[in-house]
């Protein structure tokens, strides 16, 4: 008579899956995003002169810029411009310069600002 019924048990797993999946959706949904990103120091924030050129070019565009995040001397090619399902504009920037070429992602946030995201997945 002290027992759970079999019923009852399955009820409960049901409502604390249907919890904990509600909880997990939201933790994965919820993205702090700062408003500022260069007042705070963040290093992924990028150089008003380098966010200037990515919000002048829609489409693919390259410039030189004689100081960048990447050193000196560096040509900056950058894909056109996506809506990524981050909910933010972003764009493939490849940076060429004396240590090579690199691929990266900048994507921009509400306030304009344009900074580098960590790659999930290599660009091809």
């Amino acid at each position: 008579m002290g027992f759970v019924s079999d019923q009852m048990l399955h009820r409960v797993l049901v409502r604390f899956t249907a919890v904990l999946s509600l909880m997990l959706l939201y933790g994965c949904a919820y993205l702090p995003v700062s408003q500022d990103r260069m007042d705070q120091g963040d290093p992924s924030a990028l150089p008003e002169d380098l966010s200037a050129f990515l919000n002048a070019h829609q489409e693919a565009a390259a410039r030189e810029f004689s100081a960048s995040p990447w050193g000196s001397e560096v040509l900056i090619k950058a894909g056109p411009v996506y809506f990524a399902a981050i909910g933010e504009y972003c764009r493939r920037i490849l940076v060429s310069g004396a240590q090579g070429e690199q691929a990266l992602l900048a994507c921009q946030e509400s306030g304009g600002q344009w900074y580098t995201r960590r790659l999930v997945v290599p660009l091809p």
